[in-house]
């Protein structure tokens, strides 16, 4: 998937979850988007997402931000259920992934986390 391609996915995100998302977000609670920058991460990349999934609080939807990645990170997290986008010609590396997502999301609260993290679910980012 192409960068420019991703970006009507992307860009849907403001107007607020799919139809095939849960209905546990309730009108009061900001929407949820977990970016994870990746780059050659196939091995650590869906237990990532699982952990992100497995959060107390509700995401309304995980973006990983393929970065120049020549592994299988891309339908390794495709099947993990994460929307994918692979950037193009990021010379910034991490800071350039996320920043090619961040500038055509809107959520009211985006966490990044690494490709490798996992985290308990009892902890919260601030202001989530």
């Amino acid at each position: 998937m192409m960068y420019c391609d991703a970006l009507p996915r992307v860009a849907a995100l403001r107007d607020g979850p799919s139809p095939d998302m849960s209905t546990a977000r309730t009108a009061q609670q900001p929407t949820i988007t977990v970016l994870i920058p990746a780059h050659n991460e196939e091995d650590q990349i869906s237990a990532a997402i699982a952990s992100v999934r497995n959060q107390t609080r509700h995401v309304d939807e995980v973006i990983v931000m393929a970065d120049n990645c020549t592994d299988r990170t891309v339908e390794v997290a495709q099947a993990a259920g994460a929307t994918v986008v692979e950037t193009v010609a990021n010379s910034h590396k991490k800071a350039g992934a996320l920043n090619q997502a961040l500038d055509a999301l809107a959520a009211s609260a985006v966490h990044s986390a690494g490709g490798a993290t996992r985290r308990p679910p009892h902890r919260r980012s601030a202001g989530c």
